[in-house]
C-alpha cells in the first residue's frame, strides 16, 4: 500500500489529544450524601467493577485513536497496488465508438465511467511502468507512445473523447498486442461497453503473445432503452424516374416494447410522420414513398425518438435524394422493330428515347443507357449501361452462339427469380418467346430458363458495368410484344441499369468513419437539416490532406463542389448491452500485479463511519465513568 499524498498523514498527530485526555482526566470529587438507597438503585452499569471499567475505557480509547488515524489516512488516498518488479507495459485501449456516447442511470456517459475506472487504477500501478495510451472507433489510433510521465498521461487519457464512429475492436487489439509484447510482462486495459469474453482473459478475435495479458473493463448499465436508424438506402420506384423509395431500418435495444415515432423531414419540412412499436431484438423495416424534385437534389432526415432514449448519435440518418431527370436511352437497331418501339414509346415521361442506326454510334451527345437490339458495334463500350436485345454475334462480355433462324425455339419460360427489380409487375408465367442463341452466363445471372434449361434473360454487373442481354427476337416470339409485360420489363431493364450506375451519385450517402478524396486546403461546412444535438460544434472544418474523414454526423459540403451526407448506420452500437453496475475486470489473475488494485480513500471513509457508530452505541448509549 502506498499514499497519493502522504504528507497529509500529520493529521494523524491529533490522536495524541484523546490519550492526554485520557491520562489528565480530572478524579470523581466525592460528595457526602444523606441516604445511599437511592444510588444503590441505578443502573447496573454504574456498579460495574473497576476492572471492567477500565477495560472500556481502553477499547473506547483505542476506537477513537483508529478513527483519528483512519480519517488521515483517508485524507492521504490509500492505494493498494501490485507488485512493482512484476509489471513493464500497460496498454490503456479506450473504446471511443459511438455506443460509449450512451448515459448510464446516473447521468454520465459509458466513456466517463471507463475513464474514471482507467485513472483509479493507474494510481494503483505501482513500480514505474511505461504506459500507453490508445483509442478507436473503426481505426485505432496511438494518443500516447510508451511513457512514464504522469501528467503526460493524464492529459492523453483526458483528451479521449467518443466519436459517431462504429468500432472495429479487432484491429485495435492486433495492434495493442503489438505494442504491448514489445517489452513484457505486460498487460492491456480494455475499457468497452461490448460484451466480452468469459474469465479466461483470451478474446477470440485475436491471439495474444505470451506475457501479455488482458483485462476488460466493462461499463454500462443495467437497464437501457435506446432506438436508432441502423439502414437508410434510396431505390428508384419502379417504371417512375420522380418517386424513390426511402428504404429504412429501425432496431432498439429495449426490455419490452415502446412506442416512438419516425419523422421524415425533406429539405427541411416535415413530410411524414409515423407512430412505431419497437420491439426487443425486432427490427423494424419500411418503405417510405418521397418525390424527387425535377432541377435539384434535396436534403433527407430521417429521425426515430424514444422516451427515454440514452444514445442520440443514432436517432437521425441523412441521405441526398438525386434529382429526377429524364433518362436518355440510345436505341440502336438495323432493322427497327414496331413491338420494341411502340414499348420504348409507352414508357412515359421521364425517359426521353433517341431511335439511331449502326451508323449513329458512338453517339454525339451522352447518353445514359445504350440499347443494341439485333446489332453490337465492333468495339465494346465499357463506359454506360448497356441492354443487349436479341445478339446476333458475340462482344466483350456477350458470349453467344446463334441459332440458325429456322432453329429459333419457341419456349415458355422459367423465372428464377421473381423477385428481381427487372420482374417488377411482370406476368412471368404467361410469357413465351423465341430464343434467338445460346448465351454463357459466366458473370451475369440467369433471370428466365427455357424449357431446356438455357438463359433467356441475364441481368448482372460486368467490370462494374450494368448488363441486360435479352436472348430472344420480340417481333418473331408468340403474342409477348402485345402483353404489358413487354413495356414493363424493357423499363424495369432501363432503371435497373441506370440505378446501379447512380451509385456514384447516390453513394455519396456515407457511413460516418468513410475516407473522402477533397483537395489540400479545402473546406468542408456541416450542416443538420433537422438541428440533431449530437452536431459536433465546429461548422466549418479545413482540410489537412488529400483524404478527409467523415467524423460526424449530417450534411457536408466541400468548397471544391463537392457534397455528401454521413450517418452512423450500425446495428452494433444501437443495441446497447448492459451490464451491472459493479461489474469488476475481466479475466482471470495468474500474475502478481493481477492483484485488486485502486483507491481505498472512499471505503475507508465509510469504514470510518461505521466504526463511530460503532464506539458510539458501545460505549455512550450509557455512562462509562
Amino acid at each position: 500500500m502506498r499514499f497519493v499524498h502522504p504528507s497529509l498523514l500529520i493529521w494523524g498527530a491529533l490522536a495524541a489529544l484523546p490519550i492526554i485526555l485520557y491520562l489528565v482526566r480530572p478524579r470523581p470529587r466525592a460528595v457526602r450524601v444523606t441516604t445511599l438507597p437511592f444510588f444503590k438503585s441505578l443502573d447496573r452499569a454504574h456498579q460495574e467493577s473497576s476492572w471492567l471499567r477500565r477495560l472500556k475505557q481502553w477499547l473506547s480509547l483505542l476506537l477513537t485513536i483508529l478513527v483519528i488515524a483512519g480519517a488521515a489516512a483517508a485524507l492521504a488516498r490509500p492505494i493498494i497496488a501490485p507488485s512493482a518488479e512484476a509489471l513493464q507495459t500497460i496498454v490503456v485501449l479506450v473504446d471511443r465508438s459511438a455506443s460509449m456516447q450512451a448515459q448510464t442511470t446516473e447521468g454520465r456517459s459509458r466513456l466517463a465511467d471507463g475513464l474514471n475506472r482507467v485513472r483509479a487504477q493507474l494510481l494503483g500501478a505501482a513500480g514505474d511502468p511505461g504506459v500507453i495510451v490508445m483509442a478507436y472507433d473503426r481505426r485505432p489510433e496511438i494518443l500516447l507512445s510508451a511513457s512514464h510521465d504522469q501528467r503526460a498521461i493524464g492529459r492523453a487519457v483526458d483528451q479521449i473523447v467518443a466519436r459517431p464512429i462504429e468500432g472495429d475492436v479487432q484491429r485495435a487489439l492486433e495492434l495493442a498486442s503489438v505494442l504491448a509484447a514489445v517489452e513484457k510482462p505486460a498487460v492491456i486495459w480494455h475499457v468497452t461497453d461490448q460484451p466480452v469474453p468469459d474469465g479466461s482473459g483470451k478474446d477470440p478475435l485475436v491471439s495474444l503473445p505470451a506475457g501479455v495479458q488482458l483485462e476488460a473493463i466493462r461499463v454500462g448499465s443495467a437497464q437501457t432503452a435506446n432506438a436508432g436508424i441502423t439502414a437508410l438506402e434510396l431505390r428508384r420506384a419502379p417504371q417512375s424516374r420522380s418517386e424513390i423509395d426511402a428504404f429504412v431500418q429501425v432496431e432498439a435495444a429495449l426490455d419490452a416494447p415502446l412506442d416512438a415515432e419516425l419523422e421524415v423531414v425533406l429539405d427541411g419540412t416535415l413530410i411524414e410522420l409515423r407512430k412505431l412499436t419497437l420491439r426487443p431484438n425486432s427490427p423494424e423495416r419500411m418503405l417510405l414513398p418521397l418525390k424527387a424534385a425535377a432541377d435539384r437534389e434535396a436534403a433527407l432526415a430521417v429521425s426515430i425518438k424514444l422516451p427515454g432514449d440514452s444514445l442520440a448519435v443514432d436517432n437521425t440518418a441523412f441521405a441526398r435524394v438525386p434529382p429526377a431527370a429524364a433518362l436518355k436511352v440510345l436505341w440502336l437497331t438495323s432493322r427497327r422493330d414496331p413491338f420494341t418501339e411502340t414499348a420504348l414509346g409507352s414508357l412515359g415521361a421521364g425517359y426521353d428515347v433517341l431511335i439511331g442506326s449502326p451508323k449513329d454510334w458512338p453517339p454525339a451527345q451522352p447518353v445514359d443507357v445504350a440499347i443494341f437490339d439485333g446489332w453490337l458495334p465492333k468495339t465494346w463500350p465499357t463506359n454506360l449501361p448497356a441492354i443487349v436485345i436479341h445478339p446476333p454475334s458475340s462482344l466483350g462480355p456477350v458470349r453467344v452462339a446463334p441459332l440458325a433462324k429456322d432453329a429459333a425455339v419457341s419456349t415458355r419460360i422459367r423465372a428464377t427469380d421473381p423477385r428481381h427489380p427487372i420482374l417488377y409487375g411482370v406476368a412471368n408465367d404467361r410469357v413465351i418467346v423465341s430464343q434467338t442463341a445460346v448465351v454463357d452466363a459466366e458473370s451475369l445471372e440467369p433471370l428466365w430458363l427455357s424449357s431446356t434449361l438455357e438463359p433467356v434473360l441475364l441481368a448482372g454487373q460486368h467490370r462494374g458495368q450494368s448488363l441486360v442481354v435479352m436472348n430472344f427476337e420480340p417481333g418473331t416470339s408468340e403474342s409477348f410484344p402485345l402483353l404489358p409485360s413487354f413495356p414493363l420489363l424493357l423499363g424495369n431493364a432501363i432503371n435497373w441499369s441506370v440505378a446501379v450506375s447512380l451509385d456514384a451519385h447516390e453513394g455519396r450517402n456515407h457511413r460516418t468513419g468513410d475516407l473522402v478524396e477533397l483537395k489540400h486546403g479545402d473546406m468542408v461546412e456541416w450542416t443538420d437539416p433537422v438541428e440533431s444535438k449530437m452536431q459536433l460544434p465546429a461548422e466549418r472544418v479545413e482540410v489537412s490532406g488529400p483524404w478527409y474523414e467523415l467524423n460526424r454526423t449530417g450534411s457536408w459540403n466541400a468548397a471544391s463542389g463537392t457534397s455528401g451526407t454521413a450517418s452512423l448506420l450500425s446495428a452494433s452500437e444501437t443495441r446497447l448491452s448492459t451490464v451491472s453496475a459493479d461489474a469488476a475486470p475481466s479475466g482471470e489473475p495468474s500474475h502478481a500485479w493481477h492483484l485488486p488494485a485502486g483507491d481505498f480513500s472512499v471505503p475507508l471513509t465509510w469504514g470510518l463511519l461505521v466504526l463511530l457508530l460503532l464506539e458510539s452505541w458501545l460505549f455512550h448509549r450509557r455512562a462509562v465513568y
